[in-house]
């Protein structure tokens, strides 16, 4: 099957996002993303390294103003 296609550039994704049946079509990097989950980690993974800088600024903020 993946013979018959026609010759693609290098780092092109193919694929299917549409509901139907149908040819493949080049994806962007989202699309990939999205599909294959990615989007979400990225999102959560971000969301998690704020929080713990946000937690440490204050730690040692609060470490600073009260110098044990």
């Amino acid at each position: 099957m993946n013979n018959k296609m026609a010759d693609v550039p290098t780092s092109t994704f193919k694929g299917r996002i549409a509901g139907d049946t149908g040819p493949p079509a080049d994806l962007m990097v989202a699309q990939m993303k999205t599909a294959l989950g990615i989007a979400t980690l990225e999102s959560g993974l971000s969301n998690e390294i704020t929080d713990r800088t946000n937690a440490d600024t204050a730690e040692a903020s609060a470490r600073v103003a009260s110098p044990a």
